[in-house]
């Protein structure tokens, strides 16, 4: 059993660059046809001058890089120079707002400089550590603002920076984007203001890659400009954009105040799950939202994975937490400790499943599920109300806390039949899982060695392969113990069985997300 007591403080340090890359150690074979980097992002610095950074959403973005080249894999790393990272290591101090971090005062200021210095402009963070977006050939390092920096594939050099708030208004943008058939990119972000709204936006596929092709699709009115919803991620099927307006929400007057208060982006976060979720979906070829009012019991989720239609029907699968203060407790004092694993299932995220009727009876009978007898539902439920409202219901997928879940992005927006996830939060050993989402049944690979944990899988299909999982799953285990390395997990997709594992040279940050290039 896993130790309340496992310090994790080496996975939430100041991490080195490592420019050249570095042959790992293997064991087990890898697939002659896994010949392509997966790119991974997230936080690997924390500590500038004598400035630290509060929480896990913080710290200076970390990209690395695992190169698989003829039965080798080739690990390198480099910190994202982002203005952001480039002011803050001139001041030798933290001098950007982040998510649970103020700036650090200037010390050498009198008192009258900082008190006026309040009232300057709070400069917006381009620390793009969260994941990557692909625009044609080019690769960006994307955060949750609408700036963005490409980077170099081979060499993770930091390259051109782009701001899309240049080419559609929007102060915020998720790090979660969708691709089309044909390439397109989509996303959405918030417009802040008296009459605040939720923007869905298109970038077309171009040769130049440069978002300059990036246009509005809708925005949708949020339903209290001074308490906006947050969020991290959205869905999207063959033709429609889903939005849930979770009630984890900003509190607007605490943000107007916050230069003077000290309050922080976190500080400002408030959670009422008595608030239901309005579920907004909007027809992303005409930007026609659907003319129906749907809510759900009050939740939060970070991440969606797949949605599809089947007939009238539309399915949106996603990771699910009840108590969305998770969000304040993953600081990092708390990430050290290891109290994410503390058994607080209400904050567990947990991988559900919503069916959402597309269309409704003349005169509905409001205690009929509307839902009974369709073969989709799967458990799932919906309900016409006498305020003309449809309440639907999810189900859960599977037992274990799961999150950053994976799919075969080829079966984007279509029927699909296997989601991967990371499960970390639990108490008594961490995993890789595979969920059958037509049967509700998981397999799962398991390390009960309280010294790791598992991060993101990331599925790469085997070239040759018929079967929607005929591939691999590329699966970082990170180590908090000096004598146990960590390791890229090679995973077969079929089974979860081993196909291999690369012996990292040294202990690598617990980060977010990545993407896999060819």
């Amino acid at each position: 059993m896993t130790s309340p007591t496992t310090d994790f403080s080496a996975v939430f340090e100041n991490f080195a660059e490592i420019e050249k890359p570095v042959a790992c150690n293997i064991t087990g074979r890898l697939p002659a046809w896994l010949q392509g980097t997966l790119l991974r992002n997230g936080p690997g610095e924390y500590k500038i001058g004598e400035s630290n950074f509060n929480h896990w959403f913080d710290g200076m973005a970390y990209i690395q890089r695992f190169h698989f080249e003829n039965g080798k894999m080739f690990f390198s790393a480099k910190h994202l120079r982002s203005k952001t990272y480039n002011a803050n290591h001139a001041a030798n101090r933290i001098v950007i707002q982040e998510f649970s971090t103020m700036p650090y005062p200037d010390p050498c200021k009198n008192i009258f400089q900082r008190f006026f210095s309040f009232f300057d402009s709070v400069p917006q963070t381009d620390n793009a550590l969260v994941n990557f977006v692909q625009s044609g050939d080019r690769i960006f390092a994307v955060t949750e603002t609408p700036k963005m920096s490409e980077i170099d594939v081979n060499t993770l050099e930091t390259k051109e920076q782009i701001n899309v708030a240049k080419f559609v208004v929007v102060n915020t943008a998720t790090a979660h984007h969708h691709y089309d058939s044909d390439g397109n990119i989509y996303n959405v972000g918030s417009r802040f203001g008296k009459n605040g709204e939720y923007v869905f936006v298109k970038t077309e596929n171009t040769e130049e890659g440069d978002f300059t092709s990036t246009s509005q699709i809708c925005s949708i009115p949020m339903t209290n400009s001074y308490y906006p919803s947050y969020y991290h991620s959205f869905g999207m099927t063959e033709d429609y954009l889903i939005y849930f307006e979770c009630p984890l929400t900003i509190n607007g007057l605490k943000l107007m105040t916050s230069k003077i208060t000290g309050w922080t982006l976190a500080d400002c976060m408030d959670y009422d799950p008595s608030t239901p979720v309005n579920i907004h979906v909007v027809d992303h070829k005409t930007g026609i939202p659907l003319d129906i009012k749907i809510k759900s019991k009050g939740f939060f989720t970070f991440h969606h994975a797949n949605s599809y239609q089947e007939g009238d029907y539309l399915i949106l699968d996603f990771c699910k937490i009840e108590d969305a203060y998770f969000i304040k407790d993953i600081s990092l004092d708390q990430m050290r400790k290891g109290t994410f694993k503390n058994g607080n299932k209400r904050q567990w995220n947990m991988f559900h499943r919503m069916v959402v009727p597309l269309t409704v009876p003349d005169k509905p009978d409001n205690k009929k599920n509307l839902l009974e007898n369709v073969k989709v539902a799967q458990g799932c439920k919906a309900f016409y109300r006498d305020d003309g409202c449809l309440w639907v219901e999810d189900v859960r997928l599977c037992d274990l806390p799961m999150e950053f879940p994976r799919y075969n992005y080829a079966y984007n927006t279509k029927h699909y039949k296997y989601c991967y996830g990371a499960v970390f939060q639990h108490p008594d050993f961490t995993a890789i899982t595979k969920v059958n989402v037509d049967k509700k049944t998981y397999l799962a690979w398991k390390s009960e060695d309280p010294s790791q944990l598992c991060g993101e899988p990331v599925f790469v299909a085997d070239p040759d392969g018929v079967e929607e999982d005929d591939g691999v799953l590329l699966c970082p285990i990170i180590s908090v113990n000096e004598k146990k390395k960590p390791f890229m997990l090679v995973l077969n997709a079929n089974d979860l069985s081993e196909v291999a594992r690369c012996h990292l040279p040294k202990i690598i940050p617990m980060n977010f997300h990545g993407l896999y290039v060819h």
